[in-house]
């Protein structure tokens, strides 16, 4: 049986769950340690999160039929497409949305010039606001972590500067120039199996072809041109002068705007 959550005005027996909850090994959240540049004291540290991997609705829809939900794939498909254009619909109509998952509510950014100002989207911009909800808060206060040394043997990519946009780890700039820095870098860039990969929500992965700098601790690259409007994560493959592929994931999500 799993615990209740509020729904507003729903009855108790509407809420009733679903599914079975299924025993399954917990991954924990592992991170490592990397100087901090931010603070005077040379001896200090700051934590760096090393992702697990990327997963998308189709993993969790799958991960739902493992634990036994009784509706079928299909209508799963089906509802959860509703709930996400009717959510996203709400927040693009300027209500504040309140959910386990997320919170979300719409923002504008931007300078106005005066009192008599209109919003103008040449020179302002309307983007949702999204903090965690209440349940996602609560898993993260149960979540167990692992630390992990900077050893391991795989690409440590850690910041992505985009030199369009001048953001980091945030909005990418489609033809722009990427600048990567972190540790294990290297690749044989002649191996299509290798190199640095944005994958888009569906698990699609569009690789970089134009490289301008690769070196260990920093690789330059045009960001690829046909990349669409969406969130990315980024990946680095290398063999490491192996036979065995090896994955680092950006820790943060990248956007196209």
């Amino acid at each position: 049986m799993v615990q209740n959550m509020s729904f507003g005005k729903l009855r108790r027996e509407e809420v009733a769950p679903v599914y079975l909850t299924l025993n399954r090994n917990k991954m924990s959240i592992q991170y490592f340690l990397l100087d901090n540049k931010l603070t005077p004291d040379p001896k200090d540290q700051r934590a760096m999160v090393a992702s697990n991997g990327t997963r998308t609705m189709d993993d969790v829809i799958n991960e739902a039929m493992k634990r036994g939900t009784l509706v079928t794939r299909t209508d799963m498909i089906a509802v959860t497409q509703l709930l996400f254009e009717i959510m996203t619909d709400f927040a693009a109509e300027g209500y504040t949305l309140n959910t386990p998952l997320v919170n979300m509510k719409p923002t504008i950014k931007g300078v106005f010039a005066s009192v008599v100002s209109t919003f103008n989207a040449a020179e302002h911009e309307l983007k949702p606001s999204i903090t965690p909800g209440l349940l996602l808060r609560e898993k993260f206060k149960k979540a167990t972590v692992e630390k992990i040394e900077t050893s391991q043997n795989k690409p440590l990519p850690i910041e992505l500067h985009d030199q369009k946009s001048d953001a980091r780890n945030d909005e990418i700039t489609p033809a722009g120039v990427g600048v990567l820095l972190g540790s294990r870098l290297s690749f044989d860039a002649s191996d299509p199996d290798q190199g640095v990969f944005f994958i888009d929500a569906t698990g699609t992965a569009t690789a970089v072809s134009e490289f301008v700098k690769t070196k260990p601790a920093e690789v330059i690259f045009l960001i690829p041109a046909g990349l669409a409007t969406g969130i990315y994560t980024l990946e680095l493959r290398s063999k490491m002068g192996g036979n065995t592929l090896r994955k680092g994931n950006l820790i943060d999500f990248l956007e196209v705007k």
